[in-house]
């Protein structure tokens, strides 16, 4: 019997092992932007499955695209220049994120060249915020072949020369933001919407924050903490990113969800405003789910959030809402990517005395003692891991990738599948009728209240 959840059903998440009368097959995505591969879990026939995921949805043509973003023109039209004259900066997020900004820039870009901007005069801003970049090889698969010679930007927020001051938010937050932003004549955002634990739903003016001076980031950072994923739109800390966008002039927002295969599956254009608020019902549909808090072994599949390590608390969310002696597994892509991030500062003062650490090696020292514990406790008693936190199953390595770490995050990696059920068959009972939740794109999710929707497949 199966387990499987109406409320964005996969096709056939569940199928008998072709190898193994006594298996089920569950079929993942994993690497995105490194491989953009698909791997199959085998879990014994007798457990009953049930596998969250996006609802099905078809990818939008290249003609149904290029509709959509054609509507960019329209705010070119009060400019007292000449269009060849114009200078335009368009910001997207970086490759820690699923928005497939390779099948949207070029149309928007043809949009722009048709109507006589020259390409010379178009920025385009990566939003990498505190995320330490330092490979452009994972970014340039996000971004695809630019036909045009356009600039691409990657700003480093503790490089404050890059940054310009233009005034201060309602709230008292003074603004520092790249000058390549504020020297243009006509600002677009190209942003994925998906549930996000501080602003509710990402999107809209929300990128923005990735191309502030880290003073910035942190001050309005730090005036905020955690929401509920897939909640409210009008928190706090949206309106503090509306009055961003609004002090530098986002003229465009491209709002963009995806389906389970990382494509364009809608877009929402126009006013950062009700585009994303349009954007936000439409993923409400999308991406909610009825996590199970009753389940024994929950499966968190960290894709098309699988890039950066410093982004799988995204994916961990579905963990909180099961039963305290769940057994929790994390499937996530080790690529040559790591990503991690600037530590938040608010003064030069607070950079110094960060600094000072990190050269004194106390910081790494700290981490060191943390790990090894954790470590020692783990091969004293292999069961802690699984009452105390979570496991790492890594399907693929990027070829490139010399990393094979044991701990990711103090908890435990594993490599063998077939090694992981197998401790698993061990903790709970090799002949129990235990109940497993597969959260497939478990970033991409969030948790809806009912739990009505969920019916048996035999």
């Amino acid at each position: 019997m199966r387990l499987v959840n109406e409320i964005g059903r996969m096709k056939e998440p569940v199928s008998p092992h072709p190898h193994n009368p006594r298996s089920v097959s569950v079929t993942l995505q994993t690497g995105s932007w490194c491989s953009d591969s698909v791997v199959t879990l085998a879990l014994p026939a007798h457990w009953d499955i049930t596998v969250h995921d996006m609802q099905p949805r078809r990818a939008l043509s290249e003609e149904e695209i290029r509709v959509h973003i054609g509507g960019v023109r329209t705010i070119l039209g009060g400019h007292d220049q000449p269009l060849d004259r114009c200078k335009i900066a368009i910001v997207v997020d970086d490759h820690s994120r699923p928005t497939p900004v390779n099948q949207l820039l070029v149309p928007l870009l043809d949009a722009l060249v048709e109507i006589g901007i020259e390409p010379s005069n178009i920025k385009i801003l990566v939003a990498v915020g505190t995320h330490e970049f330092d490979d452009r090889r994972v970014l340039d698969r996000k971004l695809g072949m630019i036909p045009y010679d356009v600039e691409v930007i990657v700003p480093d927020c503790c490089e404050y020369r890059q940054f310009q001051y233009c005034g201060e938010l309602p709230s008292g937050v003074p603004v520092k933001i790249h000058k390549a932003l504020v020297e243009a004549d006509s600002r677009i955002a190209i942003s994925g919407v998906y549930p996000h634990d501080e602003v509710s739903f990402s999107g809209g003016a929300k990128i923005l924050i990735g191309i502030l001076a880290l003073e910035t980031i942190s001050r309005i950072h730090r005036r905020h903490g955690l929401v509920q994923r897939g909640g409210e739109v009008d928190t706090a800390f949206r309106r503090d990113l509306e009055d961003l966008a609004e002090l530098v002039g986002l003229h465009y927002s491209i709002n963009c969800l995806v389906n389970q295969d990382k494509q364009v599956a809608a877009l929402h254009c126009g006013d950062f405003r009700s585009a994303l608020r349009a954007a936000v019902a439409d993923a409400r549909q999308a991406f909610g789910t009825v996590a199970d808090p009753e389940a024994d072994i929950v499966i968190a599949n960290a894709y098309p959030m699988d890039t950066a390590l410093c982004v799988l608390g995204k994916s961990r969310w579905c963990f909180k809402h099961a039963k305290a002696q769940a057994c929790r597994v994390l499937v996530t892509a080790l690529c040559d990517c790591p990503l991690g991030r600037v530590p938040l500062a608010t003064s030069l003062r607070e950079r110094f005395l960060q600094a000072v650490k990190r050269l004194s090696g106390g910081t790494r020292l700290k981490r060191w003692l943390r790990l090894n514990r954790r470590r020692n406790a783990l091969r004293r008693d292999p069961g802690l891991k699984w009452r105390t936190g979570h496991i790492v199953f890594v399907p693929f390595v990027e070829s490139s990738s010399q990393r094979r770490p044991a701990l990711i995050d103090g908890a435990p990696v594993e490599y063998d599948w077939d090694r992981v059920v197998g401790d698993l068959l061990q903790h709970v009972g090799a002949h129990e009728r235990v109940k497993v939740s597969v959260y497939r794109c478990a970033p991409m999710l969030f948790p809806i209240q009912s739990s009505s929707e969920s019916r048996n497949v035999g």
